[in-house]
């Protein structure tokens, strides 16, 4: 079985990137895809935010990004290809590296620009790291 982590924020490379594993599934038909949309740490104003304001704000963003996952599921339930759906909440490049670990992948598939707001001049910011970081190959899709 090949498992591949797709990082996936929604935008329209992530989304590409979903589509290319797509046209992928009769190539290779042991693959198994784990999806995961990251939720940057939100910043919490110290003394202004208590413990269930954090809470729910961290609910908030795993609820989003609940809906994020959903659309890349879409496109690979069309394919048939076997997936499964994570959010995680964390500084976004160093938990796509983490979850890669975590969930036993072989490569990671990503779109190399994503919704941030910030980005490199030839990729995004957080592709860009995850390259450097990862020990597992890393495809980007356009």
């Amino acid at each position: 079985m090949h498992r591949i982590l797709l990082p996936f924020d929604g935008s329209a490379h992530a989304l590409h990137a979903a589509q290319h594993l797509a046209g992928l599934a009769q190539q290779c038909p042991d693959l198994q895809v784990h999806v995961l949309n990251v939720q940057d740490n939100p910043v919490y104003a110290v003394g202004i935010v208590d413990e269930r304001g954090m809470h729910q704000i961290e609910e908030g963003l795993r609820a989003e990004g609940r809906k994020i996952v959903l659309k890349a599921a879409e496109v690979l339930a069309a394919a048939s290809i076997p997936h499964q759906l994570h959010v995680q909440i964390g500084p976004v490049a160093q938990t796509i590296i983490d979850q890669t670990k975590a969930l036993g992948c072989d490569s990671i598939v990503m779109g190399c620009r994503g919704l941030g707001a910030l980005s490199g001049l030839a990729l995004g910011s957080i592709a860009t790291r995850v390259v450097h970081l990862s020990s597992v190959p890393v495809t980007l899709v356009k």
